[in-house]
């Protein structure tokens, strides 16, 4: 029997490779430009690993992902954005800068 954590890994890889194979992208192209191991997306897209939210991150920047998308995939990992570390919160603002106006992230 799956577990809640297993059927969000699984939909979450699901959604994570259909996204890839749009862009025409090999696991070990998206891997490369995402600066990740081949083996870790690999596992992510299967669903027997789930991505550090810097692997999403990374991921998603590739894969042109936006803000409110990645908003949806850390929901479903079960992480809300609002919930994250403050250093985690900072990463994502590297990548969307327009987190800063919808409050999340911290601003100096």
């Amino acid at each position: 029997m799956k577990t809640h954590a297993q059927d969000a890994r699984y939909e979450l890889g699901k959604i994570l490779r259909e996204r890839r194979l749009e862009h025409n992208l090999t696991q070990r192209n998206l891997a490369q430009k995402a600066n990740l191991d081949y083996t870790y997306v690999s596992k992510i897209e299967v669903g027997s690993q789930a991505p550090s939210v810097e692997a999403l991150t990374r991921i998603a920047g590739v894969l042109g992902l936006s803000s409110l998308e990645v908003n949806e995939l850390l929901a479903l990992m079960g992480r809300l954005p609002e919930d994250l570390p403050v250093n985690q919160r900072r990463l994502l603002a590297m990548y969307y800068p327009e987190r800063r106006a919808e409050g999340i992230v911290e601003k100096k």
